[in-house]
């Protein structure tokens, strides 16, 4: 059996190693990919949270764009720096 199995091994010895080959191939490219997606996803997420790296607390209002009045309550807390109305 052993004798067989080393036989058949030589006579499709060029298969196996394009088979081999396939195989490497394809894990290398999922494994790419899958970095890749992985770098893009943490490069979004950083630069997403680069605009409100300074930012400590959001005030939300109901109706857009945000009353002055709003901003100047705002802005009139004690420990505020700076207020702005978008």
């Amino acid at each position: 059996m052993f004798r067989l199995t080393l036989r058949s091994l030589r006579a499709e010895a060029l298969r196996m190693l394009l088979s081999a080959l396939a195989v490497v191939l394809g894990v290398a490219f999922i494994a790419g990919t899958l970095i890749f997606i992985d770098g893009m996803r943490a490069g979004t997420y950083e630069r997403a949270g680069a605009f409100d790296r300074h930012t400590d607390v959001g005030v939300y209002a109901e109706q857009d764009p945000i009353p002055a009045a709003l901003v100047e309550k705002v802005r009139a807390v004690d420990g505020v720096r700076a207020a702005e109305g978008n």
